[in-house]
């Protein structure tokens, strides 16, 4: 049982950290506009 809850837990850290280097990246484009 713990595990899959250490196993959920490391995919939604995963799946957070992809989608916060995605939005580094939007910001960069939108400060090298400004």
């Amino acid at each position: 049982m713990g595990i899959v809850i250490f196993v959920g837990i490391l995919i939604l850290l995963s799946s957070r950290s992809r989608s916060w280097q995605n939005n580094r990246a939007k910001t960069k484009h939108i400060t090298g506009q400004l």
